[in-house]
C-alpha cells in the first residue's frame, strides 16, 4: 500500500520499504514487539498463545505486568 498496487513486486516486499521508508519499517518492527509482549503476558508465549477464549483473556494482569507494558 505504500507504494501503490501497480509497484513492481520486487519493491513491495520488507527490504523494499527498508530502503523507501527507514522510519515506518522500524515503527511496524516496534508495533509487532510489543503486541507479542501484550501476547506472552496474557497468553503465556509470544507465539501460538493459549489465549484463545472467546471474550476474554486467558489470564488477568497484575499491577507489575501491566506497569510494564
Amino acid at each position: 500500500m505504500l507504494f501503490g498496487f501497480d509497484a513492481p513486486v520486487a519493491k513491495r516486499n520488507i527490504i523494499g520499504v527498508i530502503e523507501a521508508h527507514p522510519d515506518i519499517a522500524v515503527k511496524a518492527v516496534m508495533m509487532r514487539k510489543f503486541g507479542q509482549e501484550v501476547i506472552q503476558v496474557t497468553a503465556g508465549k509470544k507465539i501460538h498463545g493459549t489465549g484463545a477464549i472467546p471474550g476474554g483473556i486467558n489470564k488477568h494482569l497484575s499491577i507489575q505486568e501491566r506497569d510494564q507494558l
